[in-house]
């Protein structure tokens, strides 16, 4: 018998490299992907691709998207002077009211707070 590990074991690193790609392709497309998008891009069943990154990453693919606009929304903040508006749509917000309630969610103070607290730094 042949034990060679690539053939033992590559199905488990194919299933990860291709999670880790969708994954990075998130990351590059955060304004405007959605689950059924992704889902059709690298042909998997949306349900099942839900499944496999809540398994996978311990995270539902809707928190790793606030996450990532989130991460981009605090750069904007700090970075930029952009409004609320001009960061809500860049980061793909339809409702700037709706992107000020997450952010305030999930970060404990308003977006117009944490830009005038770290613009001071």
């Amino acid at each position: 018998r042949n034990f060679n590990s690539s053939s033992l074991y590559s199905p488990i690193e194919d299933k990860f490299k291709t999670l880790y790609t969708i994954l990075t392709y998130i990351e590059n497309n955060y304004s405007h992907v959605s689950l059924s998008g992704l889902a059709k891009k690298f042909h998997y069943n949306e349900a099942y691709l839900s499944t496999l990154i809540k398994k996978t990453f311990n995270i539902s693919f809707s928190a790793i998207l606030t996450n990532i606009k989130m991460i981009h929304a605090k750069a904007f903040l700090i970075n930029t002077d952009m409004n609320l508006d001009e960061i809500s749509i860049a980061i793909g917000y339809n409702s700037v009211d709706h992107f000020i309630r997450t952010f305030t969610r999930l970060n404990g103070v308003t977006p117009g707070k944490y830009r005038k607290h770290y613009s001071k730094i």
